[in-house]
């Protein structure tokens, strides 16, 4: 698949045991800006149900590009928004083209 197709973009974060609201609550907060980013055509945020934990954040995107240029633009916010600080564990970010299987 190519680079001018939508991608997903899928981002899991885990908060402290006793950061759990206030990881959600972060989220809820910064998310705002993303899903105003030029490119996303929408976000969806998940919680394990079985470790609370544990968060999924689903990004979908117009293109990889616009993809990256929200990263870069989220990256200069990276210590003001303070989310990374609140976390257990660096989070994991994975990028997905859609495939024809």
């Amino acid at each position: 698949m190519g680079a001018d197709m939508s991608i997903l973009v899928v981002l899991s974060v885990e908060a402290p045991a006793d950061g759990v609201e206030a990881v959600r609550e972060k989220l809820r907060e910064i998310l705002v800006d993303t899903r105003a980013f030029d490119g996303c055509e929408g976000l969806t945020v998940w919680q394990d149900e079985d470790d609370p934990t544990r968060f999924l954040v689903e990004e979908h995107w117009v293109s990889r590009a616009h993809s990256d240029a929200y990263s870069q633009w989220r990256a200069g916010r990276v210590e003001q928004d303070g989310l990374r600080a609140m976390l257990a564990s660096p989070g994991v970010k994975r990028h997905y083209d859609l495939t024809d299987v």
